[in-house]
């Protein structure tokens, strides 16, 4: 075997080589992200290690995300080309086997061009995939399965069908998903029909039992290879794609939630500007009524009522204006701090159950904690009850509450301004509401879902 016989071969491996060092050193060079010492330390690696060093630079630094690619059954453009390089090195080392073993058959020289043009050819489809001319990539494809059918032709031994797998492989790797389909097919039908042909033509064996028997053999093989690298790609893709949507879900979940918490100040706000201007204007008046008249027990009820009114404004801003901050507490923190503050303004027994998380998001907590706030507001005005029960708890994914007391109401029960704006905020984000007076009591329910990234196994 004379060196010179090789050059076909060596000519284009070689140059393959220095081509791809060449490009990928000049493109860490130009990595805008890349510090001084990592773009030294990759172009040093590349010129001594070439291809692998190129494969991991390109799955390592350039993680590029094109959601285009991705939607048309593409690998993203670094990992496409990183699987590229290695199928290169790959069809490389397995050509060098299967020419060095048929060194001084009458198929030697053959093998050396095939394998050179089908080298030369998937550096050319690479090329036209880069400069998006899909129509002649899709045809050099095609000539790189007709060379692969023709080394099947040439030699039959353990490597064909490894070379067979790897053409294979650069087709998935290079296509949509439903392209590739029909690459596949007919990688595999001509794979078959060349196992029966050549044992008739060239071998002249017209067994029909031991042709079937090997074409049985090696097809199952290449058939489960293909098969798997079509589905690892499929499970890639469906991966990534998944990925991106729970990204963003949750990019949408957090813009929902920053814009529910504006809705929800801006609503507190109006309540104050409603409710307790109403209150404070009430106040004034009664005050405007004491002022002018000449009885002391119309001063002193004007005047305790306006008191009342005043005390109930202020204790409303305070309770509005926990809401409007978000503090750093806790939320179970924020619900005993209530509660107990409740039972010492109203003197009822109010018994708590708070099973949740400390992840749930701050409009529920600011919901909830003023969802507390109204309904013992509503049990001390209107039902007189001196007992009250809460209970607060997460369940699949979701924010339950639950209120209920011992008071009576022998009156038809109608929403008020605060059960109805509760009723308006719940609603508001996806959440049901429920509310009812009876003589057994006053009870208000509602759950909302909580609307984050769960655990897999909470999918299950």
């Amino acid at each position: 075997m004379g060196f010179r016989e090789l050059l076909p071969f060596l000519l284009p491996s070689i140059s393959l080589q220095f081509f791809v060092q060449a490009y990928y050193i000049r493109d860490c060079i130009r990595h805008p992200s890349l510090s001084k010492w990592n773009k030294l330390k990759y172009a040093l690696g590349i010129a001594a290690f070439s291809l692998p060093m190129a494969a991991y630079y390109l799955l390592k630094e350039r993680n590029e995300d094109n959601n285009e690619d991705i939607s048309q059954g593409i690998f993203k453009s670094n990992v496409r080309q990183a699987i590229f390089v290695l199928i290169v090195i790959a069809f490389e080392i397995l050509s060098i086997r299967v020419i060095v073993s048929h060194v001084g058959t009458p198929d030697f020289q053959p093998l050396v061009w095939i394998s050179a043009i089908s080298i030369v050819v998937m550096i050319l489809t690479e090329l036209c995939i880069q400069w998006k001319k899909q129509t002649v990539a899709y045809i050099f494809s095609f000539l790189l399965c007709l060379l692969g059918f023709s080394l099947q032709y040439l030699v039959v031994d353990m490597n064909t069908p490894f070379l067979i797998i790897i053409l294979s492989a650069s087709i998935i790797n290079n296509y949509p998903l439903r392209h590739t389909k029909k690459f596949v097919f007919f990688v595999i039908f001509g794979f078959v029909l060349m196992g029966i042909l050549r044992p008739m033509l060239v071998d002249n064996i017209f067994d029909v039992d031991e042709i079937f028997s090997s074409v049985y053999l090696n097809s199952v093989i290449l058939i489960l290879v293909v098969l798997s690298f079509y589905i690892l790609k499929q499970q890639y893709l469906t991966n990534h794609q998944l990925s991106r949507t729970l990204k963003t879900v949750e990019n949408q979940n957090i813009m929902i939630e920053e814009l529910s918490k504006t809705e929800e100040r801006n609503r507190i706000a109006r309540e104050i500007h409603d409710t307790v201007g109403h209150r404070l204007t009430g106040a004034l008046y009664m005050i405007e009524v004491a002022a002018m008249s000449k009885e002391k027990q119309v001063i002193k009820e004007k005047l305790d009522t306006a008191h009342t009114l005043i005390k109930d404004s202020l204790s409303d801003i305070r309770h509005s204006v926990r809401l409007l901050v978000d503090e750093p507490d806790v939320f179970s923190e924020k619900a005993v701090s209530l509660k107990e503050e409740m039972i010492r303004n109203t003197n009822m027994d109010i018994e708590m159950i708070v099973t949740v998380s400390e992840q749930i998001p701050g409009i529920h907590q600011r919901l909830i904690l003023r969802a507390m706030m109204e309904c013992v507001t509503n049990t001390v005005k209107h039902s007189q009850g001196k007992k009250a029960d809460i209970l607060i708890q997460e369940s699949k994914n979701r924010l339950h509450y639950s209120y209920s007391d011992n008071g009576e109401n022998v009156k038809a029960f109608t929403m008020g301004f605060g059960l109805t704006s509760m009723k308006e905020s719940v609603e508001s984000l996806g959440g049901i509401f429920s509310a009812d007076s009876t003589k057994e009591g006053f009870t208000v329910s509602f759950s909302l879902p909580l609307g984050r990234n769960r655990e897999v196994s909470d999918h299950e």
